[in-house]
């Protein structure tokens, strides 16, 4: 039977780590499914022939019934651009769906979770996005199987297209007074309100190519929320010696196992895990791999 949520599948040029997160998408069959690719760039040796087999593998893959749209560029947008862009493309054409990236293996719970969570959060303007990662180390933060967070899992999710309306790839509509505002209003502790203060100047400085802060902060701005598993639903392909383009595999975010969720417990009580976000904070986003050097390395990366 064909699993009914629509899916957007990104990917650019790996063809290795597309093969295997196809997989798991060919396993789930879903009835409807976008595809998105940025283009190749012209002065990378290799990387048209690379873009054209990623392209391959997905469009010949595909061996059930089902509804393709394809968002495939000939020019190369960059990161940032290329994503966002797409997933504007999916959600205005779906209302709600899942996204995944050719480098994030979701376990196969992960789809079924996202399903039952976007129609029980449907009309709750609280909830902008349900994440597929977890970083608490085994830690349970509530008594259900997810707990509400402030900050966005974006390595495999789902969501509506009521949480993109105001989209913002530029930040056009945000200054620097506002931010700081927004930031204060945010978080009470000084070493959060600077560290994203950085983060948000770093953005302003282009120093960053992605679509995620621009989320994040649209989110907060809204006083929106993510939903985040009590399990490890989906890990990332982009780090440790398998990976193409490798991070340091020591990076506390690199290849957290996968584990299921096969009954869903919807928590008792609506509010943000204090605890879950500060332990995010300080381990991961400030962390000795901090949210910072992990895209300035992305970037490095995507450039060699």
């Amino acid at each position: 039977m064909a699993f009914d949520v629509p899916i957007l599948f990104i990917v650019f040029n790996r063809p290795d780590t597309t093969a295997i997160v196809f997989e798991k998408i060919r396993e789930i069959k879903p009835s409807r499914l976008f595809l998105a690719a940025d283009g190749p760039r012209e002065f990378r040796e290799g990387e048209k022939e690379r873009c054209e087999k990623v392209r391959k593998i997905i469009t010949e893959g595909i061996d059930w019934n089902c509804d393709v749209q394809l968002k495939f560029s000939d020019i190369n947008l960059g990161c940032g651009k290329a994503e966002s862009s797409a997933m504007l493309w999916f959600f205005e054409a779906v209302g709600e769906g899942i996204v995944i990236e050719d480098d994030t293996l979701p376990d196969i719970s992960f789809f079924h979770f996202c399903k039952e969570l976007l129609e029980y959060y449907r009309n709750d303007e609280r909830v902008k996005m349900i994440g597929g990662n977890n970083f608490q180390n085994g830690k349970q933060r509530s008594d259900g199987s997810y707990y509400f967070s402030k900050y966005t899992h974006s390595w495999g999710f789902a969501s509506w297209y009521r949480a993109w309306t105001d989209y913002d790839f530029n930040l056009e509509t945000m200054n620097d007074t506002g931010m700081k505002s927004l930031i204060s209003r945010k978080f009470n502790r000084k070493d959060e309100q600077e560290f994203w203060w950085k983060v948000y100047n770093n953005f302003r400085e282009r120093k960053y190519d992605t679509w995620d802060f621009q989320f994040v902060f649209k989110m907060w701005e809204n006083d929106g929320v993510c939903i985040i598993p009590n399990e490890n639903l989906v890990t990332n392909l982009g780090f440790g010696k398998n990976a193409t383009h490798t991070f340091n595999a020591n990076d506390p975010a690199a290849s957290v196992p996968l584990k299921a969720i096969p009954t869903i417990k919807h928590p008792t009580t609506f509010e943000i895990a204090q605890a879950a976000d500060r332990y995010y904070f300080k381990e991961i986003a400030k962390g000795k791999k901090s949210i910072i050097t992990r895209i300035q390395k992305k970037i490095a990366r995507a450039f060699k």
